[in-house]
This record gives C-alpha cells, structure tokens and sequence, in this order.
C-alpha cells in the first residue's frame, strides 16, 4: 500500500509528522511526502520516506500561481497513484482533496489542525476570501472519507456551516506527543522562569506576555520572561525591532529558533501561552505538558483541554494582561506549586496525548477496509 502525506513545508511535516511516518512504516506502508523544498527536504532520505516536489507557495493569495500548483499536483498525483492520501494545513486540504477526488484516490483523509488566521474577524478582503474559502472546503471536504478535528469548536463550525456532514467527522486529541522524547528533566530547571514558545505573531499573545511581564517585573525582578520561535511576515507579524525594545527595557529574553526545543523548555518553570489565534491544540503545549511544566493558556478553544484549571495550570480569559500576571504571580508567590502542578501535566500528557494513541487513530482511516 502507498500512502501520500501533503504538507505545506517539509520542516513541518517532519517536525510534527514523524512518528505518523514511522507508524505507517510498521504497518508495511510505503510512504511518499509531497511538499515544496526547502533546508529539511533532504531528511526524508533518511527516513526512508521518497519525497516529491510540490510548487506550492503556502502564502500567497495569487489564484494563478495556486492554478498552476494544483496542476502541478495533478501531475504528481497522476503519476504515483497512491492508494491513499493524507492532507495537512489549508492549502494541502484544500487542493489535494480536489484533485485526488477528481483522480479517484481510493482513500482521502484530511486533518484540520486548526483554522488559522484566515476565519479571525477581519476587513472587506478578508471576509470575501473567507467566503471563497468556505467554498473550497465545501468541495474539497466531500471527497474526503474521514476529516480529523483537533477541537471541538472546529469541528462544530465545519458541520454547522455546512462544510462537512457530520459522519465524516472524527475527534482526535491534537497531534499527539512522542513521550519518550519529551520527559520531565527537573534538575535542569531555573526557578522564576517562564517561557512562551510561538512564531512571533500577534495572535499567539506574545505583547500580552510581555505586559504581564513588565507588571511582574516591578516585584520581581529576577524573574525570567523568554520568548522562543521564528520572526514572521504576516500580517499582524511581531518585528525583530518590537522583540529588540523589549530585550533593551530588560522585560523578556529572545532566544530565537532553537533546533532542539526540549533544551530551552527543560530551563522553563512554567510554560505559557496566551492565544487568541484559531489552534487546534498547540503542540508546544503538548510538549510542555510531557515535560512536566505547569501550563497557563486561555480559555479557549484547543486550548482548555490542555490545562485542568488549579490542577496543573491555569485558565486566562483572552487579551486580559492583568488576569495572565496574577496567574504567573501565583508560581512566583509560591515556589513549590510548579512541582504538583507539573506532576498533573505528565500525567495529563500520558493519559491523552500519548502520541502512539493519537496516530494509531489516524493509521487505522488511512488503512482500515472502507
């Protein structure tokens, strides 16, 4: 059997879906990747994992160069004819879906990761794509056989807009974390350190995190705010200007893109992350949970099903500064909660996002008789 996985970058495919790859493999799968190129291509090989180019700029809002991406994918497709396929982010779903229905790919699965920014209040131009888009997935999700929702909430909008009809819809709990990779590391922990890992975009909370910062900063003024992830160019993109003002007024430390997370999330104390955006379940907070950390997040959707509020976190309504501070104050007030509190994050993390849970889910749509 041939199962192909479209994504958007090959640094998120292997980043987020190795393990998906690997539990395809030891099922006797042969496995292909279609995605455009990019510094991690050349991993693949290594997997054992044969890797197709997709001219596909994940970004860009030009209909003619899209047009001639999902010619290129007709292309790809038509050739390998894989047995079956599996869609990741939106324009993966969006145009594999389409042309593997109009190919008659015997096994269509798709997973929505979230809604991305594209469904956030917006404009006279956003709005117009947006009922554009909800057209595409219309489409797109009827030759879909399962579509996997990370959410509640994601899964509710698809079926109430008519999107989707309900029996192709399953419930799945985020993307699921390797446990083995991500383990508690105590002794390396710094005390009064709090970390937020995100690209560096307004919706992820990040100025929000640096005012509660510059609040707690006044009282406590050992405590460490580090802020770690790529520089964006969206719109709504947090500039390496902004993040360099805030490093010269001594409220944060940014450190970047790290190669091995688990290193600057094993320093952290407590992990935050303040979203407004539309997640599915962010997996930094998965990671963070497997690495025994307290979690303090929103209350929002993908987001409270992460953190039992007073059990091994806490829950902030969206964009409330002052509600964030007094949640962080808490572990700094009281420097022995993080220990229980991180214990329960474990726990949570072994007991609901075991990766090996959460993709035997997806194997099973992809392989199992129709």
């Amino acid at each position: 059997m041939k199962i192909a996985i479209l994504y958007n970058t090959s640094d998120y495919l292997l980043r987020f879906r190795t393990e998906l790859i690997l539990s395809l493999q030891s099922s006797g799968v042969e496995v292909i990747a279609i995605t455009p190129r990019d510094e991690a291509t050349v991993r693949f090989e290594s997997l054992g994992v044969r890797w197709l180019e997709w001219r596909l700029d994940g970004q860009s809002i030009n209909p003619f160069n899209d047009f001639l991406s999902i010619l290129d994918l007709r292309r790809i497709l038509a050739d390998e004819q894989p047995d079956a396929i599996i869609n990741f982010t939106i324009k993966p779903v969006l145009y594999g879906s389409l042309v593997a229905g109009l190919l008659g790919v015997s096994r269509v699965v798709s997973m929505i990761t979230g809604m991305g920014a594209i469904f956030l209040p917006g404009g006279i131009k956003r709005r117009l794509l947006l009922s554009f888009i909800k057209i595409l997935y219309k489409f797109s999700m009827k030759q879909n056989h399962y579509v996997f929702f990370q959410n509640d909430e994601d899964l509710d909008y698809f079926v109430s807009h008519g999107l989707l009809v309900r029996d192709k819809a399953m419930r799945i709990n985020g993307s699921g974390v390797n446990l083995t990779l991500f383990r508690p590391q105590p002794n390396k922990v710094v005390p009064g350190t709090f970390l937020l890992i995100s690209r560096m975009i307004r919706e992820k909370g990040i100025r929000e995190f640096v005012q509660a910062a510059r609040l707690l900063k006044v009282r406590y003024p050992e405590a460490c705010f580090i802020l770690v992830g790529p520089i964006d160019h969206n719109p709504g993109a947090i500039t390496r200007e902004e993040i360099a003002s805030w490093e010269r007024e001594g409220i944060v430390r940014y450190d970047g893109v790290q190669s091995d997370i688990r290193t600057v999330l094993a320093e952290a104390e407590v992990y935050v992350l303040p979203t407004y955006y539309l997640e599915g379940v962010p997996r930094s907070i998965l990671e963070a949970l497997a690495m025994a950390k307290p979690v303090i997040t929103t209350d929002w959707r993908g987001c409270r099903e992460t953190v039992s509020h007073g059990i091994n976190g806490f829950l902030v309504p969206p964009m409330e500064v002052l509600a964030l501070a007094n949640a962080m104050e808490r572990f700094l007030i009281n420097p022995t909660l993080s220990i229980p509190f991180g214990l329960a994050s474990r726990q949570l993390a072994e007991n609901k996002f075991d990766v090996v849970s959460v993709n035997a889910q997806v194997v099973k749509a992809l392989v199992m008789p129709l």
